[in-house]
């Protein structure tokens, strides 16, 4: 059987989370002194997250 990630009630599988990358990005949002860096950004969140995210799960952007 494969392995699954559970997504049941929004709470993903702890492994389906790339805890090293996410450390840096907050320690880059930390020592960023660009008040836009904490504001709310577009609904589908900012295109080089969305990027990043596509590579690191090696799919596609959508068009």
């Amino acid at each position: 059987m494969p392995k699954r990630i559970n997504f049941a009630r929004g709470v993903p599988a702890e492994e389906a989370f790339p805890r090293a990358q996410l450390e840096l990005c907050v320690q880059g949002l930390a020592s960023s002194r660009e008040v836009v860096a904490y504001q709310y950004g577009p609904a589908v969140g900012p295109l080089p997250l969305r990027e990043w995210l596509a590579d690191y799960h090696g799919v596609d952007m959508p068009t």
